[in-house]
């Protein structure tokens, strides 16, 4: 089966979420497919969240055994980016030193690889999976140039968005990507997994009353519920989405059936994906003081 790519506007995040929805169908549509041939023969760009769900839509296919081959790849800068950026397996490191030489290697691009972090609570994978985020705020903020607020909004959120996918998803990997858009002076910031959804964490801990995708993020955005046992924890979701909205950018939350963009949430989607994913799209040009974001 052909799946194909159609062109999308970067600065329209609805444009793009309409493209996830049809892509997610398509997806859902094509588990018992031996061979699917993904083709970008239409486009010159993909957007950070359409290509770290099209990464992990990968992996998921080819653990199912089923072939996937990228074709219509005509476009010499498209390819280029998308085998930089190791699209369709995402980094993995075996050890601490190979991790930081190889991540050492993107200190001069705007864009990081999609890293494939390790999920388990073991002592080695926590040792890998926290140099990871180390070493990509690191570069962050030698490419960036970020002040102490901006390096502090961004190991926040990266840091709370893997714990949630370390405390609550219940799998052994996640994914994580960013793009820097100099020109346009914002940072797109991608996080992904193939768990328990949202909701699925909220049953297994025991929360009633919530049936459906969509109420689970209600509940996590909107009243602030978490399933975090330890004190002096944030709020998860809705600390940081609160301050992304402080902050006037751009917030897009993906579990199951249910979809929250800014403060439009979609009920019942067409199609469903078995995990959640987190996006934040975040102006560079602000001044601020991140412990202030905090209280607000």
């Amino acid at each position: 089966m052909k799946i194909s790519l159609l062109p999308h506007d970067t600065d329209d995040l609805n444009q793009i979420l309409n493209e996830y929805i049809r892509l997610l169908t398509l997806f859902n549509k094509v588990q018992d497919q031996t061979h699917i041939f993904l083709s970008f023969e239409n486009i010159h760009f993909v957007n950070p969240l359409l290509a770290l769900f099209l990464s992990a839509s990968i992996g998921k296919a080819k653990q199912a055994q089923c072939k996937v081959e990228l074709i219509g790849l005509n476009d010499e800068g498209l390819r280029n980016y998308l085998n930089t950026i190791y699209f369709s397996e995402g980094f993995q490191a075996r050890n601490e030193d190979e991790c930081l030489i190889f991540l050492k290697s993107y200190g001069s691009k705007t864009f990081l690889p999609i890293l494939h972090f390790p999920a388990s609570d073991n002592d080695f994978q926590t040792n890998i999976r926290d140099l990871m985020i180390s070493a990509l705020i690191e570069l962050m903020k030698a490419e960036l140039r970020l002040d102490y607020s901006y390096q502090n909004l961004y190991s926040y959120l990266i840091y709370e968005m893997v714990d949630n996918i370390v405390e609550h998803a219940q799998v052994e990997a996640g994914w994580l990507f960013a793009q820097y858009y100099k020109q346009k002076a914002y940072l797109d910031l991608c996080i992904l997994d193939t768990g328990v959804t949202i909701l699925g964490s909220y049953q297994r801990f025991g929360v009633t009353g919530i049936y459906k995708h969509s109420d689970a993020i209600r509940k996590a955005i909107e009243e602030g519920c978490s399933t975090k046992l330890e004190s002096g924890r944030g709020h998860g979701l809705s600390d940081s989405f609160r301050k992304i909205k402080q902050l006037q950018g751009d917030l897009i939350l993906i579990s199951g059936d249910g979809l929250l963009h800014n403060n439009f949430l979609y009920l019942d989607l067409p199609a469903s994906w078995q995990g959640t994913i987190v996006f934040f799209r975040i102006p560079m040009q602000q001044k601020f003081d991140f412990y202030k974001l905090t209280y607000l």
